[in-house]
């Protein structure tokens, strides 16, 4: 009736014909420049650390950004406006630093550890000031933006190292 592969059989287990059914979940593994489907069994811890460099490069070339713009937006009056660049800067030094298999895993704790400290900071200053009315001023709303990515990547890095130890 069907045939053998794992899509069949799900089907079939959906039917309720097969009462269990182990189907491992697939993910994509980049190697060189293209995507490799693994099975998520079959992944290494490092390979699970692999897309925390990117997220964090991508993350700090974002505050790069917001942190110049802020500059810019703010007539170039106070170099504070650059901060979310500092703290871009920090991140993508990380990433750089975690294309060492060697020293990845402390490369991206410290990171988190950065973003935390960065998140904290700018939401303690930013929350007060968007609740006293000066939500619409182009730093405060920097310092929510930044506040709210940085969480964002925590909550993605925290979810990869809860990730990685699971595979251990």
């Amino acid at each position: 009736m069907f045939s053998k592969c794992q899509c069949c059989l799900a089907a079939l287990a959906f039917r309720k014909e097969i009462s269990v059914l182990p189907v491992p979940s697939v993910v994509n593994v980049r190697v060189g420049s293209s995507l490799v489907p693994r099975r998520s069994d079959d992944l290494s811890r490092a390979e699970y650390y692999s897309g925390v460099p990117s997220t964090t490069r991508y993350f700090g070339l974002i505050l790069i950004v917001l942190g110049v713009a802020s500059y810019m937006l703010t007539g170039r009056s106070s170099v504070t406006a650059l901060i979310p660049a500092i703290f871009g800067a920090v991140l993508v030094i990380c990433a750089l630093i975690a294309r060492n298999e060697n020293a990845r895993k402390h490369a991206m704790h410290a990171a988190v550890a950065i973003g935390l400290i960065g998140a904290l900071a700018s939401l303690g200053r930013g929350v007060p000031a968007a609740l006293a009315g000066d939500a619409a001023r182009p730093a405060v709303m920097s310092q929510l933006i930044m506040g709210v990515l940085l969480l964002i990547y925590v909550g993605l890095g925290v979810q990869s190292f809860i990730a990685a130890r699971r595979a251990r």
